[in-house]
């Protein structure tokens, strides 16, 4: 059974108290034939301890399972960026209370950074929008996610908006080995945009920053 292999915390434990119990019994029933205690009295001893110790086996494997169970939630919280869930540790002291208190300490400090990365995207789009020359912004998938109002002179009046999550490709941008060049049919054909490229941290996410002159 998988249960038994070493492979896992919860198997090696099961197993190991399991090899414990079986030894033990067996010296219980040595020593009751020994004793030459009847057949009856030793079956119901038996019973006893077997029960009693498989009782004993399934509590202190969930009670011990159980503080990793609670540190998974608390690591899969943090993965979401929700530091504001912690995981009350089962055992407050010794090794599990040190390491649910490291986690949490670990929370706090990705806490502080989101804020200050929340922070320094925040001044990036107000700056994006004192601009007076055209600013794109892509997301790793290359879609448009904000431009300032100087979107239009790129586009003919158009509001960027409504070209929210466009590809690059769609609104005539190009990526080759000189960089991001700008292709499109129209009145703007004629016009020379020189594309300069940057990136910035939002919610986790790389952003490219695409500046026009």
């Amino acid at each position: 059974m998988t249960i038994f292999k070493g492979r896992s915390l919860e198997g090696f434990v099961t197993f190991w108290l399991t090899l414990f119990a079986v030894i033990f019994l067996l010296l219980v029933y040595f020593l009751m034939t020994h004793l030459e205690i009847s057949t009856w009295k030793i079956i119901l001893s038996t019973s006893v301890l077997v029960v009693s110790y498989i009782i004993a086996i399934l509590r202190f494997r969930a009670k011990m399972i159980c503080s990793f169970r609670r540190a998974l939630l608390h690591l899969e919280a943090v993965r979401q960026e929700d530091y504001k869930q912690y995981a009350k540790a089962v055992f407050s002291e010794g090794v599990v209370g040190k390491f649910h208190d490291h986690l949490r300490d670990f929370s706090e400090e990705l806490s502080e950074k989101k804020k200050r990365y929340d922070q320094h995207a925040f001044l990036v789009y107000q700056l994006i929008d004192q601009l007076n020359t055209p600013v794109l912004v892509f997301n790793q998938k290359e879609q448009l996610t904000y431009a300032n109002f100087a979107f239009s002179l790129l586009y003919e009046g158009q509001h960027w908006q409504m070209f929210r999550h466009a590809s690059s490709k769609m609104l005539g941008l190009v990526k080759d080995d000189n960089g991001w060049q700008l292709r499109l049919q129209g009145k703007q054909e004629k016009q020379q945009w020189q594309i300069s490229q940057s990136c910035f941290i939002d919610a986790g996410v790389t952003h490219q920053l695409l500046v026009f002159t």
